[in-house]
């Protein structure tokens, strides 16, 4: 089911990845996910929770229900953020680091394959 989110101000960031919606419990929660430089994982989660603050307020305030921002973030080599495991059990999720860690890995040995073949190709 998509959700549209219409609020009454102007919220610049209003598209999260994800918003888990529980009606019965009156709990929202923005879920946003990113594979950022191993060294930026913990940058990169402060502005993923800083940058959705004003839409879980805003969504509280209009639909009357208690709003997180979960940020789901795993840098490019496999760094897991030290919550990762604690906000995954909040949402119910149960995950196996190392394939998860594997699936990474391999998706960065993909993008730099990539990378390099383009550049094998320019200076043929």
């Amino acid at each position: 089911m998509v959700l549209q989110c219409f609020v009454v101000k102007f919220i610049e960031a209003r598209r999260p990845d994800i918003i888990l919606v529980k009606w019965k419990v009156k709990e929202c929660v923005i879920i946003e996910i990113a594979v950022p430089w191993d060294v930026r994982t913990k940058i990169k989660e402060e502005q993923k929770v800083d940058k959705y603050q004003d839409l879980a307020r805003e969504i509280s305030r209009l639909w009357g229900m208690s709003t997180k921002v979960v940020p789901i973030i795993i840098g490019d080599l496999g760094t897991i953020i030290d919550q990762l495991t604690l906000l995954l059990s909040m949402l119910g999720v149960t995950l196996s680091f190392d394939t998860t860690q594997k699936t990474v890995l391999l998706g960065t040995t993909h993008i730099l394959r990539k990378v390099l073949e383009k550049k094998d190709r320019k200076r043929s």
